[in-house]
């Protein structure tokens, strides 16, 4: 395809055409906007320069970690680091040059629930029994990380929810966050909850 010729949506009854097509990408952009659609360019969120972040301690087959989430004001994820403690290593480049695409994903509209539900259960090695109760068996790194991002911002409980900061966070205490159920501004009950 030519950097010229522009592409434009399909409509549902409109059939494949080749790239030896002789419709000028004039006609086709004429065909477009005088079908009423319009693209429109995808716009890219950005984090506030101080942010707040969720870390959490990860080892997957001897393979150690650190999992960052940056989060937006109103507590949806907006970037993540995937630190592995072995500096220089090829999983290492690689679980960082992953995250920072996933960061990108998440601050140009993809949903976490879309990144989460083709991200779990993919499987490579390093993989085995994580050490957190909540995941158990980790079929690879990408696997435990969507896995954990699912349980603590998509769902626990059932319920859909948010990461909400009631306080400042001073020191490790985990009470100073909370939880609270996506749409419901009383919140939710995840007292009988393990956040672990």
């Amino acid at each position: 395809m030519s950097a010229a010729r522009q592409i434009s949506p399909i409509d549902e009854g409109a059939t494949a055409r080749s790239d030896n097509d002789a419709e000028s990408p004039e006609r086709s952009l004429n065909h477009s906007e005088s079908a009423g659609l319009e693209a429109s360019p995808a716009v890219r969120r950005h984090l506030p320069d101080e942010r707040r972040a969720l870390t959490h301690h990860f080892s997957i087959a001897g393979q150690e970690g650190y999992l960052t989430v940056g989060v937006y004001e109103d507590g949806l994820p907006g970037e993540i680091f995937i630190t592995m403690a072995k500096q220089g290593s090829t999983i290492s480049g690689l679980m960082d040059s992953f995250a920072t695409a996933v960061s990108l994903a998440l601050q140009y509209g993809v949903p976490l629930e879309v990144l989460c539900s083709k991200f779990t259960h993919v499987r490579f090695e390093p993989s085995g029994w994580s050490g957190n109760p909540k995941i158990g068996y980790a079929k690879s790194i990408v696997d435990y990380v969507f896995r954990w991002l699912e349980r603590k911002f998509i769902t626990l409980c059932g319920a859909p929810h948010k990461v909400i900061w009631t306080k400042p966070l001073r020191g490790k205490n985990q009470a100073d966050v909370q939880f609270v159920a996506a749409g419901d501004p009383s919140g939710f009950d995840f007292t009988s909850c393990s956040l672990t």
